[in-house]
């Protein structure tokens, strides 16, 4: 259905009784009967999945201006009441202000997502959160661009019916924290499985590790969470930049450097902080930053998918949140305006 006027989806809009809930049993039981369809269809066609009851008034199924008729609250109360015993609303909220609208049940999702999956070949690959719901892949696909909520309850429901695992809810705990596991799902995944020597096929996976990475910089801005800088060589063979970390409102920022190995993507490229080199015992000769037991084994099992947005989020993110603060208290590191206020000897940076 391609119209957007309520009167195309259904002709009782614009039927003056139908915004006034009737007495007779049997007429009042099919007037619900097409508000109920109505509603559905208006949200199925504008992929509308939540509902407010303190937006209401602003609902267009609720409003007609042309025959000057809008539906009261009470009858709101009744038709929701309704939608919820079919099992096409669920309630978010103890009071019941909010809910989900199932134009389709979970089942019924789960299907038309395994349909997709299926129908691509992709059955047994890992796909991010983020690669499934906005990615270029599924624009065609009837759960594009839907709630996230939404989408999480089809995920589950596939979990349930043994046709996914869910990575960000299961097989992560204990791995990522739970921002780490929400920055992940955000970050794109890349296809081609290619390292420097792969000449044609190296130039697109490049392009695939600009475009996760571009992406990952705008999710950090957008959550207020910048927190490095990255420039490479012409070849995309040798990365160098800045990180930082806020700790007692100080920045404290240092060099940051790496090169993908001959081996990448099946090894993971080996972060350096060159300044902090010797300054802890987690970290290897050079600068280079121990990375968790669960970081390698993960990385493993999301080859080619896993790239340098990747790392950076699952390896040196959560290393300079759980090591600087500890150099810090230890004396080891010192901000440049405290060093040069004491006369510190201690090594510092900015």
């Amino acid at each position: 259905m391609t119209s957007t006027k309520i009167s195309d989806l259904s002709w009782y809009h614009d039927f003056p009784p139908f915004f006034t809930l009737q007495p007779n049993f049997d007429t009042r039981r099919k007037q619900l009967d097409a508000w109920c369809s109505l509603i559905l269809d208006y949200c199925r066609l504008k992929k509308v999945c939540t509902f407010d009851v303190n937006d209401a008034s602003k609902f267009s199924p609720f409003i007609n201006a042309k025959i000057n008729r809008q539906l009261d609250n009470n009858f709101i109360q009744i038709l929701l009441e309704e939608l919820r015993s079919r099992g096409n609303i669920e309630w978010e909220d103890k009071n019941k202000r909010r809910c989900l609208i199932l134009w389709k049940s979970l089942e019924e999702w789960a299907k038309t997502v395994y349909q997709w999956i299926t129908s691509r070949g992709m059955n047994g690959t890992v796909c991010t959160f983020y690669e499934l719901l906005h990615g270029d892949d599924t624009r065609s696909a009837e759960f594009h661009n839907i709630d996230s909520k939404l989408f999480h309850r089809i995920l589950f429901e596939l979990e349930k019916r043994g046709q996914a695992t869910i990575f960000s809810e299961n097989g992560a705990d204990g791995m990522v924290d739970e921002v780490t596991k929400k920055t992940l799902s955000n970050i794109p995944l890349l296809k081609t499985k290619a390292s420097p020597r792969d000449g044609e096929q190296w130039r697109q996976r490049l392009k695939e590790e600009l475009q996760s990475l571009i992406q990952y910089v705008k999710n950090n801005k957008d959550a207020d969470n910048d927190w490095f800088r990255l420039e490479s060589n012409q070849e995309g063979t040798r990365w160098w930049g800045k990180a930082w970390t806020i700790q007692d409102m100080l920045r404290y920022e240092f060099d940051i450097e790496f090169d993908i190995p001959v081996t990448y993507p099946m090894t993971a490229p080996e972060i350096a902080i060159p300044d902090l080199d010797g300054k802890t015992a987690k970290m290897y000769r050079g600068g280079k930053i121990c990375m968790t037991d669960h970081f390698q084994p993960l990385w493993a099992r999301n080859v080619p998918r896993f790239g340098i947005a990747h790392a950076l989020a699952l390896g040196l993110g959560p290393w300079l949140a759980v090591e600087i603060p500890d150099l810090i208290a230890r004396g080891v590191v010192v901000h440049k305006e405290k060093a040069t206020a004491s006369g510190d000897s201690v090594s510092s940076t900015k």
